[in-house]
C-alpha cells in the first residue's frame, strides 16, 4: 500500500499558506510541537505530519473568525483535547 498524498482539489493558494504556516507553528508554537512530535513518534511521515498540522491550523483559524474571539495560545491546553494539548 502506496503513501497518502495531499490532495491538489481545493483552493491551492490556502493549501500553500497553510503549508508555510504549519511550517512555522511547527517550530513555534509550542501545543503543536508536541502534537508534531507525538505523531512523528508514531511513525508518520514528515509531509503527513505537516498535513496533520494545517488541518489543525484550518480549524483553528475557523475557530477564532467564527466565535469572533482573539486568538488563545493555551485554549487547546485547557483540557479541552485529550492527549498532549491537542
Amino acid at each position: 500500500m502506496g503513501r497518502t498524498m495531499i490532495g491538489r482539489t481545493g483552493n491551492t493558494s490556502l493549501r500553500a499558506a497553510l503549508y508555510m504556516l504549519s511550517l512555522v507553528a511547527r517550530r513555534h508554537n509550542p501545543i503543536l510541537c508536541r502534537f508534531a512530535e507525538r505523531l512523528s513518534a508514531t511513525g508518520m511521515a514528515k509531509k503527513a505530519v505537516i498535513g496533520a498540522i494545517m488541518h489543525k491550523l484550518a480549524h483553528l483559524i475557523y475557530g477564532v473568525i467564527h466565535t469572533d474571539k482573539p486568538y488563545d495560545a493555551h485554549y487547546l491546553a485547557k483540557g479541552l483535547a485529550i492527549q498532549d494539548g491537542i
